[in-house]
Formats: C-alpha cells, structure tokens, sequence
C-alpha cells in the first residue's frame, strides 16, 4: 500500500491500525472446521527517533533524523505470520535493510543481539523510501510466531542486507 497523500496527512499510527485490520481481517476464517482454535500471537511497536523516546533509538543521526518514526505489528493467526512496517521522516528515496531481532533495543547497536529466527528462517523487511520520505514493507512466512520466543526488536541498517552498519533500533512488545 503505497500513500499518495501530502507527508504528515495519513499519521503513522492510523496507516499501522489500517495495515494491521486489513491482515488480521484477510486471515480470518481461515481455521479448519472442528480443529482447535489457535489465539492470535503477536508483537508491535512504534516510535519517533527524536531522542526522547526510549523504545525508538538513532545511531546515526545523518540517516535517521530527528522526524523519523516507524511502526511494526507482526501477528501470527493459524499457520501464518504477517509482519508490516511503516516509516516515514526517513531520507527520501533511499534504500535501509531492516530485520527483527532476539533482545531489545539499548544504548549499544548490539545490544539488540542476533537476527530473531524462527527454526532456520527469518523476518527482513528492508524498504526505499519514496520522494517524501515514507517507506513500507510486509511480509509473510507460513509458521506461527511461538508466545515464549519472540522478536525483541527491528533493526534498521543503513542498507539492505545485514553487513550495513545498525542505524536505528525499535523495541518490540507482546500484543
């Protein structure tokens, strides 16, 4: 979903909220008659990089500025996990890699730890920002995110991949 309106007309939150309904609606239903229902599992987070909020932190102040914000919701129903990412305020048309990550965000870039992996797989949402400076990026893996080992953390690096140097860490809760 890409937002055509002028930067700062559709807030962040409200694009997440919409992107998150949007997911959880089109995995609905999608249980298998008589099986056991299985309780949605999740993890999100959302904050500006302004230095004053402690579940956002920038590294690098010349790729984050102080406007940028991001927002992630990663929610499991059934067998499958729907991971989103919104940013905006970032530099305008560039490339950042970004994953999730094992422990949360600290003062150190690694302290975030390892790459969170669920078996052998992991979650990259790496995103270009388009002329206003917004960016996105969703993903889906067929497995269900497990309630006693989740993602920490998303990882924002200063390219795709993950040799870039860490730029900016967003701490994650349990929905």
């Amino acid at each position: 979903m890409r937002s055509r309106l002028p930067y700062g007309m559709l807030s962040l939150s409200m694009l997440v909220a919409l992107v998150a309904t949007g997911c959880s609606q089109s995995t609905a239903g999608t249980a298998t008659p008589g099986a056991p229902a299985v309780a949605p599992v999740g993890v999100a987070g959302g904050g500006q990089f302004n230095g004053n909020d402690k579940a956002a932190i920038a590294y690098d102040r010349a790729l984050v500025p102080k406007s940028a914000q991001a927002s992630l919701t990663a929610e499991s129903v059934g067998n499958a996990t729907v991971t989103s990412l919104v940013v905006e305020g970032f530099l305008r048309n560039r490339a950042y890699g970004a994953h999730l990550h094992a422990k949360p965000c600290g003062a150190n870039p690694q302290a975030a730890g390892p790459h969170f992996k669920n078996g052998h797989d992991e979650v990259w949402l790496d995103f270009r920002t388009d002329g206003n400076g917004i960016g996105h990026a969703t993903t889906r893996h067929d497995w269900q995110l497990d309630p006693a080992n989740l993602p920490q953390s998303l990882v924002i690096h200063a390219a795709p991949g993950d040799s870039a140097p860490r730029i900016a860490c967003l701490t994650l809760h349990r929905r």
